[in-house]
């Protein structure tokens, strides 16, 4: 029988599966990957960058079972959005990003500013497990540093005393009793001390990365991340499992605003352990996954928040219908606000080649509710719409209608379905970042210039096709259409 290493059923992000020819034989593949879809849940599943992971009701199958309107046209399983693998006892899944691995880090490193690609060599590029888990230590060790700009937060607190002498302020009424009985009065001193929950939450996300055998964390500290860790381990709190409602509880003066993307960052990666630790002892199988319509959400708000510094970038919650059973939020993943001026976005990481069947009908319609939504708050919205990443070049995007006045409301306002162009998406022999290019009988250090190279080369392109679809927001902005009369 093939072991799990040959028992492999892989797919590019979007795209369909397509298992070794070992699981033809050893096992029901189609069986498998339904059973592990049907218990797959992206909440818990997934390493979620974004803290505050709302609970989406366009939320996309781990698998889904389509028709592949791209090839024969027959029906198959296709891969949802999630990247990443897990293995169990019978066989291995996998799901590479589909643009290849450069583009990952092409997004990361725009939201996180942490050029991980200098920091790995051709192999580690080329294997999405690995990648995955040198990646979230690396982005951690990354907000670490950034966190620590006027030291490690503190909380200030009522400290009592009970003596014949008097340290701080005079608790009276506590006093009467003990001074009567004993001579001895109550008082209280305010002092600070490190905050507990958040050295908690800090130690012991570094502890769990630390596990990390593929990656030497403590390596890749800067001196500020450092000496944060030295002084949290100094600080001797006493290492007790933080509490959902502590976590939640947890207040940050302005001074210390700087930690709360670390300890969300750290929260998040305790919560993924501990989910992990309860699928092993289960024996189902767990493995890393991180959601790439996160990704790209978390991109494209900060492209545009970089292009237009003058709006103001979010992603509200908006609660509806509160009085009643039904009450629901809407969630747009991009609002643009500038005064009265508004553009909303939603950010949808399915495959665009601009054929009517790429439009999903539920997102065409969620939208429009957006869209709806501050038009009758009063607001004038410019433009909204769907923005994707594009299979397509640049050139092929230029003739394709990408706009219109929007339909039904009032066309002053401009409905796009756009994005950027990350080019063909390769296929499946040739992805997985020119494998076959690094196979050649080279030395390593030949490999890693040439994956350099490749890697400049596809930033380069990626930044100009970037800078296009920011001048066409801003053509719209610049040049709005004219209400109907």
């Amino acid at each position: 029988m093939a072991s799990t290493k040959d028992n492999i059923i892989s797919a590019n992000d979007c795209c369909p599966f397509s298992p070794a020819e070992s699981c033809y034989k050893s096992f029901n593949w189609q069986d498998s990957l339904r059973e592990f879809s049907n218990h797959f849940l992206s909440a818990q599943s997934v390493f979620h960058f974004l803290s505050n992971k709302r609970d989406k009701e366009d939320d996309m199958p781990f698998a889904q079972w389509l028709r592949d309107v791209n090839g024969d046209n027959v029906w198959k399983w296709f891969a949802g959005r999630w990247v990443g693998s897990v293995k169990t006892d019978k066989y291995t899944i996998e799901v590479r990003p589909r643009f290849d691995n450069l583009s990952l880090f092409v997004l990361l490193d725009e939201i996180f500013s942490i050029n991980i690609f200098n920091n790995l060599s051709a192999e580690d590029v080329s294997n999405t497990d690995s990648l995955l888990q040198k990646l979230i230590p690396f982005i951690w060790a990354q907000k670490l540093g950034e966190a620590n700009k006027y030291g490690i937060p503190h909380t200030t607190i009522n400290v009592l005393h009970k003596g014949p002498s008097v340290k701080g302020r005079l608790l009276i009424r506590k006093s009467i009793l003990p001074f009567f009985k004993q001579k001895e009065g109550i008082s209280a001193t305010r002092e600070k001390q490190v905050d507990a929950t958040i050295c908690r939450i800090i130690l012991q996300a570094y502890k769990l990365l630390n596990k990390n055998k593929v990656m030497n964390i403590r390596s890749k500290l800067s001196e500020n991340a450092e000496n944060a860790l030295i002084n949290f381990e100094n600080a001797k709190i006493l290492d007790t499992q933080v509490t959902l409602k502590q976590y939640n509880d947890i207040r940050y003066k302005s001074i210390y605003e700087s930690w709360r993307g670390v300890v969300d960052f750290s929260w998040q990666i305790i919560q993924n352990h501990n989910f992990s630790q309860k699928e092993s002892e289960n024996s189902k199988g767990f493995g890393m996954f991180v959601d790439m319509a996160e990704i790209w959400e978390m991109f494209l708000r900060s492209k545009l928040q970089k292009a237009f510094p003058d709006w103001d970038v979010s992603s509200p919650e908006i609660d509806t219908y509160n009085e009643t059973f039904f009450k629901r939020k809407i969630i747009p993943d991009i609002v643009m606000k500038k005064g009265n001026d508004v553009m909303v976005f939603d950010a949808k990481w399915k495959r665009m080649e601009y054929r009517s069947e790429d439009v999903d009908r539920t997102d065409f319609f969620q939208i429009h509710t957006y869209i709806q939504y501050y038009h009758r708050k009063g607001y004038n919205v410019i433009a909204g719409g769907l923005l994707y990443p594009i299979s397509l070049e640049e050139e092929k995007l230029k003739g394709s209608k990408t706009f219109a006045a929007l339909h039904g409301i009032d066309n002053s306002t401009t409905f796009i379905v756009d994005g950027i162009c990350f080019g063909k998406e390769p296929a499946e022999n040739e992805s997985n970042d020119q494998k076959s290019k690094t196979k050649k009988n080279i030395s390593k250090e030949e490999k890693d210039k040439q994956l350099k190279d490749y890697y400049e080369k596809r930033k380069t392109q990626f930044d100009e096709s970037t800078e296009k679809f920011v001048e066409r927001i801003k053509e719209i902005i610049l040049c709005p259409r004219k209400p109907s009369s």
